[in-house]
Order: structure tokens, then C-alpha cells, then sequence
């Protein structure tokens, strides 16, 4: 026995028409077609495309590809927890990051329970984090939460903030 949509040949083509047009309206999809990507399913794509190049960049020590990431504005603000600094303004981020990642010495950064929401031009990024560098003894585990927000080319990160968490 088949299922899903038969059509035969005694079945008028309006009611075929009619039939594709109540699944277009209502959002499904025919039987046996793969369901296209919602603009929300895309916007998420995005955006954890952006952290993986921002996680690229910062474990290469590559500032050009960190700041790429960037939201290339004053508002920007990204809190280190190994520097247990805060960096104000793109300006400051790419005179200090330069500092972080020699120190750091390359990186191996690991996220767990990613999660990303996004609303309209807003979006964020939560997970638990796992970094370890070769010039710091102790690895870091803890929290971050990313926010971003939309810009003509892309999302850009507008908050970045990292802190210890102790295992759980």
C-alpha cells in the first residue's frame, strides 16, 4: 500500500493545484520532499558559524580573523576571564588581544551545551567552555555567553563573557 500523495488519473488537476497550495500555506511539506531551512534556522546557522570562526581565530592566535568576528564599534565588549581584564571598544580589543594570545601561547577551546536564540537583529550564544592553553598550566572550564547582533555583513559578536564555572 503507498502512502502519502497518490494522484491518479481520475483526480482533476484544481484539486491537485488546490491540494500543493493548502501545503505551501499551512508550512508542510509533500511527502518524500526535503523541508527547506526557516530564515530562523539560517539566522542560527550564522550565527554558530560566527563563534567557529571567532573559536578559529582565537585558537591560532590570529587577531585578523578574531576581529573579523568583531562588531567593529565602541559598544563592543569582551570580559576575559585568564586576564581577568574587560576590553572597551573594538579599539581596545584589537591593541590588547594581540597580548592575550601570546600569553595564551595557541589554544584548544572546546564548547559543550551549545545553545543559540535568536530575535530579529539580536542573537546570543550560551555554552559551557573548555579551554586549554600551552603556556597555561590549568585548563578552563566555565560559562560563555556571546551576544551578536546583525550587520550588513554578517553577525558580529557585540558582547563576549567568559567566566569559571566549577564542574558539573
Amino acid at each position: 500500500m503507498m502512502r502519502g500523495l497518490v494522484m491518479n488519473r481520475c483526480r482533476p488537476i484544481g484539486a491537485i493545484v488546490a491540494y500543493a497550495a493548502a501545503l505551501v500555506v499551512s508550512g508542510c511539506q509533500a511527502p518524500g520532499s526535503a523541508p527547506s531551512p526557516t530564515s530562523l534556522e539560517r539566522d542560527r546557522d550564522a550565527v554558530v558559524k560566527a563563534h567557529e570562526a571567532l573559536v578559529d581565530g582565537y585558537e591560532r592566535g590570529d587577531v585578523a580573523a578574531f576581529v573579523r568576528v568583531l562588531d567593529p564599534s565602541a559598544d563592543l565588549l569582551v570580559i576575559h576571564p585568564r586576564l581577568e581584564e574587560r576590553f572597551d571598544g573594538i579599539d581596545e580589543v584589537r591593541r590588547e588581544i594581540p597580548r592575550m594570545f601570546e600569553r595564551l601561547g595557541g589554544a584548544q577551546w572546546s564548547d559543550y551545551h551549545v545553545v543559540v536564540s535568536v530575535h530579529g537583529d539580536v542573537a546570543w550564544l550560551t555554552s559551557h567552555v573548555l579551554v586549554e592553553s600551552r603556556n597555561v598550566p590549568d585548563p578552563f572550564l566555565g560559562r560563555g555567553t556571546e551576544i551578536y547582533i546583525r550587520r550588513p555583513d554578517g553577525w558580529k559578536l557585540i558582547h563576549g563573557h567568559w567566566s569559571s564555572a566549577p564542574p558539573s
